[in-house]
Order: structure tokens, then C-alpha cells, then sequence
């Protein structure tokens, strides 16, 4: 019996042998060296990886102009003494609320995922600045606004309210105000830079020159 197990076993290993050397082994794909991430190994040696490095000095310059860059105005005072006055202000935009608008770009050969650029339609709003040479005035106001501004169309409309608050004024410092403005959001929605334009009126309480009207131009982040 033993002899009969030894003698079906070198037949097995016998016919296994042969099947081994006669079949066609499959080539292996050629090897292709990866990142951690699983990018080709390019994206990294060339600096074209998930993150995106050129977009990120683009985006980087973008908020800097728009930090340092003054909004310039055209400022009317109407009433007994009517004049004229030109104002410097740095506005803080700060977005809040559902996105409005989303635009999802291809994805790209060094890219884990597509890139995709979104749009708040609500923000509050903080603008420091100043007005000369007649009478030179530091001014800040707090206001909201909303932007009304289709994907991957270049015209956005807006409307905001606020108060502004003179505070050097020599007459009644500080003096409030309220009102309302129109607002142009100039740039292909959405990624981040664009010009705005707003067109704005003021009635303060107290102090000469009540009815002040604005208008502004300047770059915006948001």
C-alpha cells in the first residue's frame, strides 16, 4: 500500500512539473515608481504635486493685493457747503452661509483629486479707511452685504447696508451713519480675486454735510 501512495505521488508531481513548464507565464506590467500618495514619482521630482504649488502663489499674491491695495473713491457731501473728497479704505470681507456657486475644474495629470472653487453669497464686512483733502477724516464700517454671482460668469451683482462711523471728524467725532449700497462684482466666478465696484449712500446724524455719497473701486479677495 505504501508503495502504491509513493508511486500516485511522483506521478502528480510528475504531471505538475509538466504543466508548470509548458504553460506561458503572463509579462508583468512595467513598473512605474509612485509617490506615498500613488502620483507618479514626476509629481513630486517636477513639483507638481496634490499641492499644488503654483496655484498657491497665485492665491497668495491674490489675497496680498487685495490686503494692501486701497478700495480709491470718489466722496460727494451734499447740503450748504457741498464738497468733494477722495477716500482710501482697506475692506475685510468676511464670506458666511450655504455656498451659491461652485465650479469643479478637470481633474489634472498631478492632481489626487479636481480641484474645485466655491462662492458665498453672504459677508460681513469691516472697512477701515480715510477721506482729504478738505477735511481729513478716518472713518470704519461695519455692514453686510450679499453678492448675487453666477458660475463661471464674469459680471456679479450685490446690495449691502451698514453704518459708517467717522471718527475724526472735528465737528462731531464720532458720528454715525446709515445706509445702503449697489455693489458690481467683476471676475470669473468663483475662485478667489476680483474687482468690485459700490456705489454707496450715507445719512449720518449729526454734523454738517448729512447726505454723503461714495464711490469706489478696488480689488476684492472674495
Amino acid at each position: 500500500m505504501i508503495g502504491g501512495l509513493a508511486a500516485a505521488g511522483v506521478a502528480l508531481a510528475t504531471l505538475g512539473s509538466a504543466g508548470i513548464a509548458g504553460a506561458e507565464p503572463e509579462p508583468l506590467p512595467p513598473w512605474q515608481p509612485k509617490t506615498m500618495t500613488g502620483l507618479p514619482i514626476e509629481c513630486e521630482s517636477e513639483g507638481r504635486g496634490m499641492d499644488g504649488w503654483g496655484e498657491a502663489y497665485s492665491l497668495a499674491w491674490t489675497m496680498i493685493g487685495s490686503a494692501l491695495l486701497p478700495q480709491t473713491g470718489a466722496r460727494w457731501t451734499f447740503g450748504a457747503s457741498p464738497r468733494f473728497d477722495a477716500s482710501l479704505s482697506w475692506p475685510i470681507s468676511i464670506p458666511f452661509g450655504p455656498v451659491s456657486a461652485r465650479v469643479v475644474h478637470e481633474r489634472r495629470h498631478c492632481e489626487l483629486t479636481p480641484r474645485a472653487d466655491e462662492l458665498q453669497a453672504h459677508r460681513f464686512v469691516v472697512e477701515p479707511g480715510i477721506t482729504f483733502p478738505h477735511r481729513t477724516t478716518g472713518f470704519v464700517r461695519f455692514g453686510y452685504r450679499a453678492i448675487w454671482h453666477r458660475a463661471s460668469r464674469f459680471v456679479g451683482l450685490g446690495a449691502g447696508v451698514g453704518t459708517t462711523l467717522e471718527l475724526f471728524n472735528p465737528e462731531h467725532a464720532p458720528r454715525p451713519s446709515v445706509g445702503g449700497e449697489l455693489l458690481l462684482h467683476l471676475g470669473e466666478c468663483c475662485a478667489p480675486g476680483y474687482i468690485l465696484v459700490a456705489a454707496r449712500y450715507d445719512r449720518f446724524f449729526a454734523g454738517a454735510g448729512l447726505d454723503v455719497a461714495t464711490l469706489s473701486l478696488g480689488l476684492a479677495f472674495y
